[in-house]
């Protein structure tokens, strides 16, 4: 009597690894262009995976899904994490690059401010020429309005004098009167404008004077532009004068 029955050859468990193999190959698990950072089995994420089972003559699966398969546990350390002597050089050869990029820069940078400091420093005026300038102008300005100043005060003088000429009470203030025809409202500039019994009006240099035009008599003086009268005797201009000298009859003042 048979109580089991087995299949002969390399076993069921080889048997069932290679089944197992050949489903995890068709799905593209060991090819190695389709690699992938986990497997099914061992995931790690976004970690590569690294088998290292430590018996080279036994393969796992992992061996064929992981991205990397190390003979041992030690092997597979080396892999994952490497010398701490090669990673202090890396370090300190990054620190080397950054500390002469960065003192080139400020190196650069420097030389810059330097340039500019010159250009700025070449493009200003000394302070003590200035100086100077503004004094020499301060002077010339002093003298400048000291001398317009005077000229301006010699106008206003000379404009003084003519107003002071010009003004009829200055007239009046050497002798001079001014005659008004009280009905006409208008000076009186020629004996030709008044008649007999017209009211005038007489102003001196403190007043006022009535007058009315007592006689029909008029003299009349000679024109600027009349030619001189001949010479007389003595004797003829004495009572000449003599006789001008004395009022008319008919001129009456009130």
């Amino acid at each position: 009597m048979v109580d089991v029955v087995a299949p002969l050859g390399l076993g069921e468990l080889a048997l069932e690894l290679e089944r197992l193999k050949q489903k995890l190959a068709s799905e593209g698990l060991f090819d190695p262009s389709r690699k992938r950072p986990s497997a099914r089995i061992p995931q790690g994420g976004g970690t590569p995976v690294v088998s290292g089972v430590g018996h080279e003559t036994d393969e796992t699966i992992a061996d064929y899904v992981a991205d990397v398969r190390a003979p041992t546990p030690s092997a597979a350390a080396e892999l994952i994490a490497p010398d701490i002597r090669d990673i202090r050089a890396t370090v300190a050869h990054f620190f080397q690059r950054m500390d002469r990029t960065l003192t080139g820069q400020l190196q650069q940078e420097r030389a810059g401010v330097e340039r500019l400091r010159r250009q700025m420093e070449s493009g200003l005026p000394d302070i003590a020429t200035l100086r100077r300038r503004i004094d020499d102008l301060s002077r010339i300005a002093g003298s400048s309005v000291a001398s317009m100043a005077r000229e301006r005060r010699l106008e206003v003088d000379g404009l003084q004098q003519r107003l002071r000429g010009l003004d009829p009470s200055a007239t009046l203030r050497r002798g001079f009167a001014v005659v008004e025809l009280v009905a006409a409202g208008r000076a009186l500039t020629s004996v030709s404008q008044a008649s007999q019994a017209d009211e005038l009006r007489i102003t001196v240099t403190d007043g006022e004077v009535p007058a009315v035009v007592g006689g029909p008599e008029r003299h009349e003086t000679p024109a600027a532009n009349t030619v001189p009268e001949r010479r007389e005797e003595p004797v003829k201009r004495k009572r000449k004068a003599k006789e001008a000298s004395s009022p008319p009859a008919s001129a009456m003042l009130l």
